[in-house]
């Protein structure tokens, strides 16, 4: 990826192939300029590998890796290793993006160049898929007061699909990354907020 490269949208996908292309296409209808994509099959047994592979063909800025079912947080922790940009998202494969999403982070990296940028999560639970929106906020928190806000007006945090992190901030939390096969975002997203 080139040095201008600035977000890394990483899907982690495991057994998704009813809602792989919604997401793929969501993703698609973005601004994709300075932006990859990384596919990341943790093993799935269904037809996910060819839906990926038709999406990796057309599209030269799709990068596709596989290994064996290690879970959601191994996973988003390989995620690290193939990263080329400066900022990541991370998204699940039943999640769809709104298509002015990447435009505003852009704009936002430019203006402030935060650690992270938190944005809503609207989650549709009758068609099992979840769309995205940008949050816009006038402050800017450190990461203690982040939390202490987020908290306090019990806004839902916790969710690693909800955030652009800086690279660098998300490899410092590394060592101290929970692997978790459940509610690992629950663990790990809070000491991500709290560094930033």
């Amino acid at each position: 990826c080139k040095m201008k490269c600035i977000i890394s949208l990483v899907v982690t996908v495991f057994n998704k192939e009813s809602t792989l292309r919604k997401c793929l296409n969501s993703i698609i209808e973005n601004n994709l300029e300075d932006c990859e994509i990384i596919l990341i099959n943790d093993g799935s047994t269904d037809n996910s590998e060819k839906i990926i592979l038709e999406y990796v063909e057309k599209y030269d800025n799709i990068f596709y890796y596989y290994h064996e079912n290690l879970g959601l947080s191994k996973t988003r922790r390989d995620a690290i290793n193939y990263a080329n940009c400066k900022y990541i998202v991370f998204m699940d494969s039943d999640d769809s993006i709104n298509k002015c999403l990447l435009s505003i982070l852009k704009e936002n990296i430019f203006k402030y160049n935060p650690d992270l940028i938190k944005f809503n999560l609207n989650e549709i639970n009758n068609t099992k898929s979840k769309e995205r929106y940008k949050t816009h906020y006038d402050i800017l928190f450190s990461g203690k007061e982040a939390l202490l806000n987020f908290s306090e007006y019990d806004i839902r945090y916790s969710i690693f699909s909800m955030y652009a992190i800086k690279k660098e901030l998300f490899e410092s939390v590394l060592p101290d990354f929970f692997d978790l096969y459940f509610y690992e975002d629950v663990a790990n997203v809070p000491k991500i907020v709290f560094k930033a």
